[in-house]
């Protein structure tokens, strides 16, 4: 279901003016059939773009657009172009941050915070709550901590090997 509907008065109002419309028009020529496949060779993929731009251009002239073609097809290009460098510059950079990631996972630096202290009656609350001496919400608030957090740290006690009931 659309949020607005395309004959109501707010959905008029939403679209910022009739000459982006045409701009969707030429969106949808490219979102068309002939989205080039990936593992293309160079000259198909140039046929493909060379119909797609001929075909855009027709389109183009015929919308009796205010502004000229040239200036239609220029944004486009330049659209076009900037669009592929922020994609290459959006992989190099995607690159480097996952090398950078490695490097210093192989020298043991550990990502995000650090986990906060367990207060000091930890142990002894851990202890009775295993020996059903409290609650699990009884044994979380003495400690000063949330029920699903108590739990956690418990869970990680274990696994560590202390706080074993």
């Amino acid at each position: 279901m659309k949020f607005f509907q395309t004959s109501s008065p707010c959905y008029k109002k939403h679209t910022f003016c009739n000459r982006f419309d045409r701009f969707r028009k030429v969106e949808k020529i490219m979102m068309t059939d002939r989205a080039i496949p990936p593992g293309d060779c160079g000259g198909e993929i140039q046929a493909q773009l060379q119909a797609m731009a001929e075909e855009i251009v027709s389109r183009i002239t015929a919308l009796d657009a205010p502004v000229s073609t040239e200036q239609l097809l220029g944004g486009l290009v330049s659209e076009l172009f900037l669009t592929a460098a922020k994609e290459r510059q959006r992989a190099e950079r995607r690159r480097r941050q996952a090398e950078g990631i490695a490097e210093a996972k192989a020298k043991g630096v550990r990502f995000g915070p650090s986990p906060k202290p367990l207060p000091g009656n930890f142990e002894s609350c851990c202890k009775a709550w295993r020996d059903g001496e409290l609650s699990l919400t009884e044994a979380a608030d003495r400690c000063g901590m949330a029920r699903a957090s108590f739990r956690r740290a418990v869970m990680r006690r274990e696994q560590a090997g202390s706080c074993a009931g």
